[in-house]
């Protein structure tokens, strides 16, 4: 039994403050912050950024660079001196696996595959197809260590400190 540990959870979306200002000891989040703010584009062709093409995986890039970078900030503010955030997110490795692309079937083209079935068949319209479009985007190792490489960078400047970062395979 712990005493003077208090645990909490919150229905506030991430991007933003979600506890008061210097009072977060240990934060600790697990497989959300591929999750956008907000889509900066609809997919033509497929439902997820990693099937996208090229300028449509670039908006996706710029806006999860947008959004981690204010994810560490709101996490900065949160945290008492010496305070400890744990992320563990899905991601894209150094050999491009990411979820549900470990080997064998690609997950999300086989998404893209049954959606764009339902559309061949007229249950679905095309742009209901394109309404698909996953507010995702898995980050390299270089995109999540980023916002930390530039000393003058605004989260660099918050006082955050990357300890680690590596990647992991889950097959599935």
């Amino acid at each position: 039994k712990c005493s003077n540990v208090f645990f909490q959870g919150c229905g506030t979306g991430f991007h933003e403050q979600l506890m008061s200002k210097n009072s977060l000891s240990l934060g600790f989040s697990a497989t959300a912050m591929h999750y956008g703010s907000e889509r900066p584009c609809l997919i033509q062709d497929h439902v997820h950024m990693v099937g996208s093409k090229e300028n449509e995986k670039e908006l996706f890039k710029k806006q999860a660079l947008q959004d981690w970078e204010k994810i560490l900030l709101s996490r900065s503010k949160e945290l008492v001196s010496g305070g400890r955030f744990v992320c563990i997110n899905f991601g894209i490795d150094e050999k491009g696996r990411c979820l549900g692309n470990t080997g064998g079937h690609v997950m999300f083209n086989n998404f893209a595959k049954n959606w764009k079935y339902l559309e061949n068949q007229g249950l679905i319209t095309n742009q209901e197809f394109i309404n698909a479009t996953f507010t995702q985007h898995y980050r390299t190792l270089e995109e999540f260590k980023k916002p930390f490489e530039n000393k003058d960078s605004v989260v660099s400047k918050s006082g955050l400190v990357l300890k680690s970062c590596e990647t992991m395979i889950t097959d599935c």
